[in-house]
């Protein structure tokens, strides 16, 4: 087919007109059937028009109908991909990098994306080898080494001194990126001043750190301290027009550089920039790198160190950080004790429900990124779910949408004695009151590691239901504990395996108290330092402020 037969298809996009650019394609496949050309084009159109699903049909054809055409493997892979057929990603990414030179500019983009999917479908030993392999071909690739350390966070038998020298390695990458003379601030050096406090995040929208980042800017204290927000992404929502009434000025850097964030930056001329993305947000690490304010601090966002020495402080608290845990971070460390978050609950949530062992069989469940999953994991729920032998388990994530996915996680449960007829998968939700309010389904919710739960631990909180924590020996395995502490639900966490499991038999064996902690939880979350909107918001000044006299005195 004659390639040129495709112009009025791709003049139909330049124009925004998606209906009428399949309507053209399809046009052109009826008049070239099996036409590699033909194909690919509407296996793109559909792709851009987001119908993913339909489009894996073409692209698959196009594929085999031009085998060795490498665009229409691109497209075939980003179809799969979207359509949550990852299995098939893999093989297809497989092939990619087996006909694709190490000296192509596109051979380090493909090998992160191989070893990032790796882990996201469990086969970390396989991830951590890819990352190390395709370093040692690009050296220097920043890419490659974000996502490694961003691996580390998952990898099940990594210690805690092997992810911090990753997250270090990539600091040391990009530190001699930074200005050799570090920027003068003409940031008037009183100690009790108003303090400028910069927010810098993608997420300023409807993004699970709204939650924890909204009572520090719903509560915060005007007359000492004016805020302003960065925003780093393209999305924005009800959400962001709500957070925008908070601060005194909102500014929108959508795919800006780290060098227009700083040009910015240092125009408004804050005191402390807080980045509450990390690792998350690519540029703002070069940002923090570059210096934009007298004082960098990160939080929140990202459950690690950043690596970068220009990052002065890391806020977290005396339970996910306890002493010691300086070794393992680049920042000095600032705890927000007793807890380092507060939650401000979503207000689309509807009422709390009672569990399923109110009227049936008791469930534990996970509604938690499977990233988090591990055989680790497997085992120690196999062995609650061993333990109390007429409970059923569910989980809820998107990943499990994916059938061959979904058999691994099960084959995984089947190797620990859990058959398949005890384990429900719960639908994908189109909102997040939906999604929240399937916890209707669940008794007793299970964290796993060595990555917990954070947004997962708080919401099934509001929603009535308490979530069993391992004591870990790192903040992202900490954040659990912490979390507990902070909700006054100490009985939920667990210092050792078997701990674990006792905790799961003692609830699962006392209904009624479990039955009124879920009636009450709500109460008992709003009477608790997690809960404490204003008294957090104090604490989290409070440490703003220390940093800046700080700041002072060391220049005075």
């Amino acid at each position: 087919m004659d390639p040129n037969l495709i112009k009025p298809v791709k003049a139909a996009l330049s124009a925004g007109n998606n209906d009428e650019a399949e309507r053209l394609a399809r046009e052109l496949l009826d008049q070239h059937p099996d036409d590699a050309v033909a194909l690919n084009t509407l296996g793109g159109v559909l792709a851009i028009a987001n119908k993913y699903t339909d489009a894996v049909e073409y692209a698959r054809r196009a594929v085999k109908a031009a085998p060795d055409n490498r665009a229409y493997h691109q497209t075939l892979l980003t179809v799969l991909t979207h359509a949550g057929l990852r299995m098939e990603a893999l093989e297809v990414m497989e092939f990619m990098l087996q006909h694709t030179n190490p000296k192509a500019p596109e051979h380090a983009g493909l090998c992160l994306s191989y070893a990032t999917l790796l882990y996201n479908l469990l086969r970390f030993d396989d991830s951590k080898l890819a990352f190390e392999t395709a370093l040692s071909v690009h050296p220097d690739d920043f890419g490659l080494h974000l996502g490694f350390a961003q691996m580390m966070n998952y990898l099940p038998d990594a210690t805690p001194e092997q992810v911090f020298a990753r997250h270090k390695a990539l600091g040391d990458l990009i530190a001699p990126l930074a200005p050799p003379t570090p920027p003068r601030f003409g940031n008037a050096l009183d100690p009790e001043k108003k303090l400028k406090v910069a927010i810098v995040s993608p997420d300023l929208r409807g993004h699970s750190v709204v939650y924890y980042l909204e009572p520090v800017l719903e509560h915060a204290d005007k007359s000492k301290y004016q805020y302003i927000c960065y925003s780093t992404a393209m999305p924005q929502d009800r959400i962001t027009e709500r957070l925008k009434t908070y601060v005194s000025s909102w500014r929108r850097i959508p795919e800006g550089s780290a060098a227009d964030l700083a040009a910015k930056m240092w125009t408004d001329a804050p005191d402390i920039v807080i980045d509450i993305a990390a690792h998350t947000n690519p540029p703002v690490l070069h940002l923090l790198n570059l210096r934009a304010a007298p004082i960098q601090m990160t939080w929140l966002g990202y459950p690690n160190t950043t690596g970068v020495k220009n990052c002065d402080v890391r806020l977290i608290d005396s339970i996910t950080d306890p002493p010691g845990a300086e070794r393992l971070a680049t920042e000095r460390l600032v705890r927000l004790d007793p807890c380092f978050l507060c939650i401000r609950p979503s207000p689309e949530v509807g009422p709390v429900m009672p569990g399923p062992s109110e009227s049936g069989a008791f469930v534990f469940g996970t509604f938690n990124n499977m990233v988090k999953f591990n055989d680790r994991v497997a085992a120690l729920w196999g062995r609650v779910l061993n333990a109390v032998p007429s409970a059923k388990f569910v989980m809820k994530n998107a990943a499990l949408n994916e059938p061959a996915f979904r058999e691994v996680i099960v084959r995984m449960f089947e190797k620990h004695g859990v058959p398949r007829e005890r384990m429900e998968f719960l639908p994908r939700t189109q909102s997040v009151a939906d999604h929240l309010n399937l916890y209707r389904k669940v008794d007793v919710a299970l964290d796993p590691f060595p990555y917990n739960g954070t947004t997962t631990i708080s919401e099934a909180a509001w929603m009535g239901v308490p979530t069993i924590c391992l004591e870990g020996n790192s903040h992202v395995s900490r954040v659990g504990i912490s979390l507990n502490a902070g909700l006054n639900l100490h009985e939920f966490n667990a210092r050792t395996e078997d701990e674990y499991v006792q905790v799961a038999v003692k609830w699962a064996n006392d209904l009624p108290k479990l039955h009124e902690l879920r009636r009450t939880m709500r109460d008992r979350i709003l009477a608790s330092p997690h809960g404490d909107a204003p008294g957090f918001a104090r604490r989290f000044e409070a440490a703003l402020r220390n940093e800046w006299r700080r700041h002072c005195a060391a220049r005075s």
